[in-house]
């Protein structure tokens, strides 16, 4: 699972803690699988974030930059769920 943070970001993980984990439905991929299961978690990071085919718009957001963001809804049901917007 972790392996996808450095392949996907640049970022080497340092030190991690499960935050929420749970089956998502409604969360369609360009597989067209439309449940996936979901693992969220809290990590220290070192290196630098690269942009790749992979991450869409990847970088560091304050809340209130997240707030304003227009977001898949995956990403707006995380970030409901744990009281960031």
């Amino acid at each position: 699972m972790l392996h996808e943070v450095p392949e996907e970001s640049g970022l080497k993980i340092d030190n991690f803690k499960l935050l929420l984990e749970e089956e998502v439905e409604n969360n369609t991929c360009k597989r067209g699988i439309d449940v996936h299961y979901w693992y969220l978690f809290s990590c220290e990071t070192s290196g630098k974030v690269k942009q790749n085919f992979e991450s869409k718009s990847i970088g560091w957001y304050s809340i209130e930059e997240i707030k304003k963001l227009k977001l898949e809804p995956v990403w707006e049901h995380w970030f409901k769920k744990l009281k960031i917007i």
